[in-house]
């Protein structure tokens, strides 16, 4: 039995207007003081202790200023079906004029990747390495041993949104200042 001319424009109307190969918005997780917050498009939400987290300003060996974050997760608070905790690092280029790390600073870094140097930027790690996008540091309080700061980003986690990200991270703590801590990722 041959079926209708119709029948593949219904499925391709059907596809349109109940977003067949559209890319998911990922639900931002929740702030948490010295949580690290995860939100999986396809396992809900994990959060975790924070184990340590850490920062560091300095001027890479090609002139380049960075700084970088980077953060370990802890005990588990809440787990979803992935059972594990991404532990992450991630630079922002900073111009050599807009290096004062003060209260009320934000720092965007778009990409995970610098094509100017040809270096990835980031590193978030759970299954496997992919780069942090749309980070954002925003410093509250600034010491000479640590930068209280919030922080948000996101990253293909699972590869589940059609090469978009899915997967959203937050967390606010205490950044413990490390002179020795570099980017390990190139």
């Amino acid at each position: 039995m041959e079926r209708p001319l119709y029948f593949p424009l219904t499925i391709l109307l059907i596809c349109m207007f109940s977003g067949c190969g559209q890319k998911t918005k990922v639900p931002s997780p929740p702030m948490v003081d010295d949580v690290y917050s995860v939100h999986y498009l396809d396992a809900g939400l994990e959060q975790f202790k924070i184990s340590e987290a850490s920062c560091n300003l300095y001027q890479d060996e090609d002139g380049t200023w960075e700084f970088i974050v980077s953060v370990f997760p802890g005990e588990p608070i809440t787990r979803s079906e992935h059972g594990g905790g991404p532990k992450f690092e991630a630079s922002a280029v900073l111009p050599a004029d807009q290096l004062a790390l003060v209260a009320g600073k934000v720092i965007v870094q778009k990409m995970g990747y610098d094509y100017d140097r040809h270096q990835n930027l980031s590193n978030i790690y759970l299954y496997s390495h992919n780069s942090v996008e749309d980070l954002r540091i925003e410093i509250l309080e600034v010491s000479e041993k640590w930068i209280d700061a919030k922080l948000t980003g996101e990253a293909i986690l699972n590869g589940g949104n059609k090469g978009s990200p899915d997967g959203k991270f937050s967390l606010r703590t205490k950044f413990k200042r490390d002179k020795k801590l570099k980017r390990s990722v190139m």
